[in-house]
């Protein structure tokens, strides 16, 4: 399955089955609970301590300059809920910006 948009100047793969609800100008999807992408730094053996189950959609940009601006928004229904931009090569090659409810936020609250 692939997903194109008008706002998306590529098209999108998911990476899990999940609904993604489109408009005019926005995609949007709700990502089950305990689902992350994530590598624990403090993990003492390989592959312990990663989780990357967390749905996406990933394409290849075009060749050349373009922009790309995004609108991250965020229920944060519970502790660590996120809304994230992702820039993905591999399973260990990655960078997320997220928008997150930490737990020092809970608290604080």
């Amino acid at each position: 399955m692939t997903i194109a948009h008008d706002a998306v100047p590529f098209t999108l793969s998911p990476t899990r089955e999940l609904e993604w609800i489109s408009g005019p100008t926005s995609l949007a999807a709700t990502a089950p609970a305990r689902t992350d992408i994530f590598i624990d730094p403090a993990a003492r053996h390989e592959g312990e301590g990663v989780v990357l189950n967390a749905p996406a959609l990933l394409g290849t940009p075009p060749e050349g300059d373009y922009q790309l601006a995004a609108h991250v928004t965020v229920d944060f229904a519970a502790t660590a809920d996120a809304g994230v931009l992702l820039l993905w090569a591999d399973d260990t090659n990655w960078a997320k910006l997220c928008f997150e409810y930490s737990p020092m936020a809970a608290r604080c609250s």
